[in-house]
């Protein structure tokens, strides 16, 4: 499901594509990734959510940098700043799958066989234990 959920969202958004493919350390990337970005010409501010702070290293900076200048192919200046706004691509992922988990919860309460089974024998559905595939 992580793939999946990685695939479309890098389909659906540059900024999780972008980030995704970077080529840096682990912990570069969970910077990345725990980041909103916007891009004004050759400026680029990441907007790290709060509880990430610790990522947020001058070392990591300059590898993002780096990381950045290759894959947009012109340099940059990388402005890292603390807080909540816009989207990080681990948020969208969250999304996306929350999305696929609500399709999955009515498919299940709509589907006869399940219908028939609940009533029939006095069941329950469990929906801690439903998972989207």
């Amino acid at each position: 499901m992580r793939d999946k959920l990685v695939e479309e969202t890098n389909q659906q958004d540059p900024w999780c594509a972008l980030a995704d493919s970077l080529d840096v350390e682990r912990l570069v990337k969970q910077m990345a990734l725990n980041a909103a970005m916007m891009r004004e010409g050759d400026h680029v501010r990441l907007t790290l959510r709060p509880d990430q702070a610790h990522l947020n290293t001058e070392k990591a900076q300059q590898q993002l940098t780096q990381a950045l200048t290759t894959a947009l192919g012109a340099p940059i200046t990388l402005e890292v700043q603390l807080g909540e706004s816009g989207i990080t691509p681990l948020e969208r992922r969250e999304q996306r799958y929350q999305q696929k988990l609500a399709q999955a919860t009515h498919s299940l309460h709509n589907d006869p066989n399940v219908t028939f089974m609940l009533q029939r024998f006095a069941a329950e559905l469990e929906e801690d234990s439903i998972r989207p595939i």
